[in-house]
């Protein structure tokens, strides 16, 4: 009874633990139909493989080591004889562990020995182990490995081993003729929208946009009469630079018609890009739908004003919390009148001024995080200082005379 045990033991052991690490490839599609070394006919479609030391019948387990994923196969061919590699799977074994868009890959071979009652669809099961009857030793058969087969011994193998290598290469070069092939396709399209073009907005569509990694400043005058309506909102930001990237951004898409605005939120200025200026709610959601499904761009319909301050004698309104923007020419001068860290108390003294009746009302924005009130904007610095005289006298309001382009 000791020895019966013992040789079932020994037995199992030495199933079991043949294990063989190394390079798995798989066969190309111009083998499908040729006859194996066993003489089988080989199908791309069956879970089969070749091997140099396996007989034929046995069935092995071949699990990759990168992804952990792993197939039941049968041996019915002899092989590979390329150096390094330890076996060749089929297309379908090959395709249940990825091995088609890899071509090579290291794989663990795990002997499960040779069932008589083991199936082809069987094989097909890659997440668990082939079922374990419970009396394995009367069903296991161990197989002595026959000695490795010699290069010369296999009259298909150089043969197979030279359209291998003629099919990862044809491989290579429709993958990367398909690649050219569609970079050529976007070049031309880019080029047949660029020749629709006049030829002055042909060059400025060529001009790559730049935007820069760090915001910077810059002068806006108040818009005081906006027009009513709606825009589609496309973009917020905190700096006037990265709203004026994004605005470039868009014009480099060819749109036109911008409503830039600026909101308080806890004491810091948001500004926003709005896209189109709409009579109703309906048009302007329709514009956004369009701009989502064209242009892949997303947004929201937001009123593209909120009116004025209260006029002088008037019911007083609700504060103001956004105001709309328009771009000061460069080569310009204003008269500051405030400097404030809070653009909360940016939007009073905007206020105070618009209910005087000032009309030319500017924000600057430093680098430094403060908010500037300017008036302005003159051409000369002399119109500038004159205005700031008559400020003093008229109104009381002191300030001085600085060049808008200083405001960074």
């Amino acid at each position: 009874m000791f020895s019966v045990l013992s040789f079932f033991f020994m037995t199992s052991v030495s199933l079991f633990a043949q294990e063989e690490y190394g390079l798995a490839s798989y066969y190309g599609d111009e083998f499908h139909g040729r006859e194996t070394a066993y003489g089988e006919t080989y199908d791309k479609t069956k879970f089969t493989c070749a091997h140099k030391k396996h007989p034929k019948g046995t069935m092995l387990k071949v699990t990759r080591i990168d992804n952990n994923k792993s197939v039941i196969v049968r041996v019915n061919d002899k092989g590979p004889f390329v150096k390094g590699r330890i076996i060749d799977l089929s297309k379908a074994a090959a395709q249940k562990i990825g091995l088609l868009d890899t071509g090579l890959a290291e794989v663990k071979i795990q002997v499960l020995g040779k069932k008589a009652a083991y199936t082809e669809s069987e094989s097909k099961t890659t997440t668990s182990k082939p079922k374990k009857e419970p009396n394995p030793k009367a069903k296991i058969v161990e197989e002595k490995a026959k000695a490795p087969v010699e290069y010369a011994d296999d009259p298909h193998a150089k043969e197979r081993a030279r359209e291998l290598a003629k099919a990862k290469e044809r491989a290579a070069k429709e993958k990367a003729a398909k690649k050219k092939a569609a970079a050529e396709k976007k070049k031309k399209s880019k080029d047949d929208v660029l020749a629709q073009l006049p030829e002055g907005k042909r060059a400025a569509a060529k001009k790559p946009v730049t935007v820069a990694p760090n915001p910077i400043t810059g002068v806006y005058k108040i818009v005081k009469d906006a027009p009513a309506g709606y825009t589609v909102q496309v973009a917020s930001t905190n700096s006037p630079k990265l709203m004026e990237a994004e605005v470039a951004k868009l014009k480099a898409k060819w749109f036109k018609t911008f409503v830039l605005s600026v909101e308080e939120k806890e004491g810091k200025a948001k500004f926003n890009v709005g896209i189109g200026s709409f009579e109703n709610v309906k048009a302007a959601n329709n514009y956004k739908k369009n701009l989502k499904k064209k242009y892949k761009v997303d947004g929201f319909v937001t009123p593209a004003s909120e009116g004025d301050v209260t006029p002088k004698g008037a019911e007083k309104k609700a504060p103001l919390t956004r105001l709309n923007l328009a771009h000061v020419e460069s080569g310009k001068f204003g008269v500051q009148v405030a400097s404030l860290k809070d653009f909360k108390r940016y939007m009073k003294e905007y206020g105070k001024l618009a209910n005087k009746g000032f009309d030319n009302i500017l924000l600057g924005v430093k680098s430094d995080g403060t908010y500037k009130v300017i008036l302005g904007a003159f051409d000369s610095k002399e119109q500038a200082k004159t205005y700031q005289k008559n400020l003093v006298k008229k109104y009381k309001i002191k300030g001085f005379v600085i060049n808008l382009d200083d405001v960074k």
